[in-house]
């Protein structure tokens, strides 16, 4: 594993109000995270079938996107539009299950039977994985069916998108930066470095649930907001864009990419392609001040 220093604060830094705080997520997010996933998963990574997975989870979130969006403008003619709201627990079970229902018929017979055979309402322990995914960290409590963990992160992700999209012209202005998601609460997922035009060097945190963007300074900790003790760390013959920020102030970790390096990234795929990077810095004793809903490899720290 290598270390460096960061920046010292106010390095490639601009002033506040002349840089876009937000990065609104495409309306291809999910056909980009599906091209990264299978891209990634040929190259031999470790989590190669759940990547495939995750992949093919991604198609089914993009047509349930673009469907849902449909219906929603729509809507707007008879004055329904409002702003971000959290989504209705019914609805997204229906969506659970018609993206378990899917699925089933894609995964090898030994597995259909985790998603081929849900309950058509929802199920206590189902409003215990929504508030335990939200809160950042995959259910832990007796009864609580981990396996369609996958399957309420991606219906959660497809709602929230879908808000944020539909608001995107009337987002708030922001008075502070935020270690989670101020449009929906999310934990980002990463932060990414951009590479070009006016952001060229800024890094914006990445929600794992909605999939924006938005401008957190790097010279310091996204998680604690201390600007003293932070470094970078790698794991040799790893993906070589992605890095872990470390603050020995809270003792958390943050994964950084690099657009210059790889302009085809995509968040949560390459976080889930450096699980390795998780594991080294578990065995470290940090703790993860992010997480991917999707994937959880352990531990997360409580949002600041």
């Amino acid at each position: 594993m290598s270390r460096s220093n960061i920046l010292q604060p106010g390095e490639l830094e601009e002033a506040r109000g002349a840089i876009a705080e937000w990065h609104v997520p495409a309306v291809d997010l999910f056909l980009r995270r599906e091209k990264r996933c299978r891209q990634l998963a040929r190259q031999g990574n470790m989590l190669a079938a759940y990547l495939h997975f995750v992949a093919r989870l991604c198609a089914l979130q993009h047509e349930e996107l673009q469907d849902s969006i449909a219906v929603a403008r729509c809507d707007e003619a008879t004055g329904q539009r409002s702003f971000v709201a959290s989504p209705v627990l019914p609805q997204l079970w229906t969506l659970v299950r018609r993206l378990g229902t899917t699925l089933a018929d894609t995964l090898p017979s030994a597995q259909r039977h985790l998603f081929g055979a849900l309950p058509e309402r929802a199920e206590p322990w189902f409003t215990e994985q929504v508030d335990a995914l939200l809160a950042g960290h995959l259910p832990a409590a007796a009864g609580v069916v981990v396996a369609t963990a996958p399957l309420t992160a991606a219906a959660l992700q497809v709602a929230w998108t879908r808000q944020v999209r539909l608001c995107a012209q009337t987002l708030p202005p922001r008075h502070e930066e935020s270690a989670v998601c101020p449009l929906c609460g999310g934990q980002p997922v990463a932060g990414v470095i951009v590479a070009a035009g006016p952001s060229k060097g800024l890094r914006y945190l990445h929600c794992g649930l909605c999939g924006s963007g938005w401008h957190v300074v790097r010279s310091k900790c996204s998680h604690c907001g201390g600007s003293q003790g932070l470094s970078y760390c790698t794991v040799q013959g790893l993906l070589e864009h992605v890095r872990a920020e470390l603050c020995l102030t809270c003792r958390s970790y943050i994964k950084v990419m690099y657009q210059e390096q790889e302009p085809e990234l995509e968040p949560l795929a390459d976080d889930l392609a450096t699980l390795a990077l998780d594991l080294r810095m578990a065995e470290d004793g940090y703790l993860r001040s992010g997480t991917n809903p999707l994937f959880s490899p352990g531990p997360a720290s409580s949002p600041v």
